[in-house]
């Protein structure tokens, strides 16, 4: 059982505490892991995508072909690497509930907490008050599924259980221009040694930059204004005082 204080704890718990945190101090979240490539800015997609389904919760899909909407989270191994939660009354009841979880006799202080064997089952408590959706696989596509990702809920190319780079760092594999424009992110989590994964990271960079267009280059000016950029109250008083 997880003894630890609520500030001084080590590991994945000190994580879900934080989020935590975070959510019931009225913050929507976005956490990912580093050995993630975004191809596209991550809030200007997610944000209207929750919107647009009516999520609290979004996470990523372990295979192509995502839970339908209402089954629940997906109990199969998987490593959480991605989480969305907006800040609502139901999400910060959920994620009080997840703390309690981990702190009961049921989880040990060897488990890892972000196995879905965990996570699902918390989360699944959560479901007749938080709405709890998994991202489009073509969007963001499981590169341990396919190397050039899923198209109708089927991977594209083989698994991504190995390098797919030569010698010289350059993919072996050719993804086309209609199945790369519709990625918005992709994790490597199933690549090792670990440190190979920075190169796929700028490998697939690199194809997108190549095959679509460079990352970055949309303008989100008209798309994606407030509530995301303001000038803090404490900067405008500081300011006049200044004056």
């Amino acid at each position: 059982m997880v003894t630890d204080s609520w500030y001084e704890v080590p590991g994945p718990f000190a994580f879900v505490k934080r989020l935590t945190d975070l959510v019931s101090l009225g913050y929507d979240v976005l956490w990912f892991e580093p050995d993630r490539v975004w191809f596209r800015h991550p809030l200007a997609w997610l944000v209207p995508y929750a919107d647009s389904v009516g999520a609290d919760v979004l996470l990523p899909s372990p295979t192509c072909q995502e839970p339908a909407p209402g089954s629940g989270v997906d109990p199969r191994p998987v490593h959480l690497d991605l989480i969305y939660i907006r800040s609502t009354p139901g999400t910060v009841r959920c994620m009080y509930q997840w703390v309690w979880y981990l702190s009961s006799a049921q989880v040990t202080s060897h488990d890892h907490v972000l196995s879905a064997e965990h996570f699902a089952t918390a989360l699944n408590k959560c479901l007749d008050y938080v709405s709890i959706r998994y991202l489009p696989t073509s969007a963001f596509p499981p590169f341990c599924a396919g190397r050039c990702g899923c198209n109708a809920g089927a991977p594209v190319g083989e698994p991504g259980t190995g390098s797919v780079l030569d010698a010289n760092g350059t993919p072996t594999v050719s993804c086309a221009r209609e199945q790369a424009r519709e990625w918005v992110s992709m994790a490597f989590t199933c690549v090792h040694p670990v440190a190979a994964r920075a190169a796929h990271m700028d490998a697939y960079t690199r194809l997108y930059n190549a095959t679509v267009h460079p990352i970055g280059e949309e303008d989100y000016k008209q798309a994606f204004k407030e509530p995301y950029a303001f000038t803090l109250p404490w900067r405008r008083r500081r300011m006049h005082r200044r004056r």
